[in-house]
């Protein structure tokens, strides 16, 4: 396994994030233009990644960090607004998390 294939999956993984902010948040022809960019930007570093790493692992890591980002932006984003966030989902994230650095960890 290859830590720029890794490289790639987190960036891609990134603007993930952000084009998932950008499909809940666009309101304009500028912020769909961006959120666009971040839909293809990250399909081609995704497909970057499995030139140095196999395919079920840019899977696993790409979902995963994805998922990671995106819930941890909302756990904080419902922290920042005053409001609680629940156990089990923090539970989770971290498990998660966990999980990703598993398999980064792991030999082949």
């Amino acid at each position: 396994m290859s830590t720029k294939g890794f490289v790639f999956i987190l960036l891609g993984a990134t603007l993930e994030c952000g084009w998932v902010y950008g499909l809940k948040h666009s309101t304009n022809a500028l912020e769909w233009g961006l959120t666009a960019f971040c839909v293809v930007t990250s399909f081609f570093l995704f497909m970057l990644a499995f030139r140095y790493v196999g395919a079920s692992v840019a899977y696993i890591v790409y979902t995963g960090l994805g998922t990671l980002f995106v819930v941890g932006a909302e756990i904080a984003e419902s922290l920042m607004a005053g409001e609680g966030t629940e156990p089990w989902r923090v539970f989770f994230v971290l498990t998660l998390m966990a999980g990703v650095v598993g398999i980064k960890g792991a030999r082949s």
